[in-house]
């Protein structure tokens, strides 16, 4: 992956207002950095790391994932956490990954992969 080419794209994207690309642009640049991926040459990663969390916070909702009408509820796909998590921005805010509408689900209308799973690489 190249990170810079992300980073530009993902404020491109703002700017032009492709909320969904801009945010499916964060997700993978926040998941390159997580798994040790370097920050993008020449811009300070806290400039980077700050414009990531905005886009992600800005962007919450703004796809298909989340479906109008649905109550959230989460759960982590490998230890079951989530049940706290009242909405997706929430979600994003505390640093869940992954999050996708799954209604066969008995306890939880949304997967997702939680940050101490996400970090320990338990996938």
């Amino acid at each position: 992956m190249d990170p810079t080419a992300c980073y530009l794209d993902m404020i491109a994207a703002m700017h032009e207002g492709s909320f969904a690309a801009a945010h499916e642009l964060a997700l993978s640049l926040r998941d390159w950095l997580d798994y040790d991926g370097f920050y993008p040459p020449g811009h300070a990663p806290e400039e980077v790391a700050a414009y990531l969390n905005d886009v992600l916070q800005k962007t919450a909702g703004t796809y298909d994932e989340i479906r109008p009408g649905v109550p959230f509820s989460l759960v982590c796909e490998r230890c079951d956490d989530g049940m706290h998590i009242d909405s997706y921005k929430q979600a994003l805010a505390e640093g869940w990954s992954d999050i996708g509408y799954t209604p066969d689900l008995i306890m939880a209308y949304y997967v997702g992969l939680c940050p101490a799973c996400r970090e320990t690489g338990k996938r």
